[in-house]
């Protein structure tokens, strides 16, 4: 990657790292059966979210995915697992 600086190059080759430069360790999203119960706190409402055999369901509505649910919720692209708390970043030992 000719011209990228440093950071660049080691983002684009997989090395994970937060905004202060740190190492981190990537973490493998959480799985979650039929039956779980996601709570989520947003700008002072509770959302709450089930997951089914077909998905997700909240307010009586059936999503697809947890991303298009935290779409919904906050009017901007979001990575579903995270803005439930699904995943998090773990500093490297």
């Amino acid at each position: 990657m000719q011209g990228a600086g440093r950071a660049t190059r080691d983002n684009a080759s997989g090395a994970a790292t937060d905004c202060e430069g740190e190492a981190v360790a990537k973490i493998a999203p959480a799985k979650l059966s039929a039956g779980a119960h996601l709570v989520r706190d947003w700008n002072g409402r509770t959302y709450q979210v089930h997951v089914t055999e077909s998905g997700f369901e909240m307010d009586g509505k059936t999503w697809s995915s947890l991303s298009a649910i935290a779409k919904h919720i906050t009017g901007a692209t979001w990575s579903g697992p995270r803005f439930f708390g699904l995943n998090s970043k773990a500093k490297r030992a």
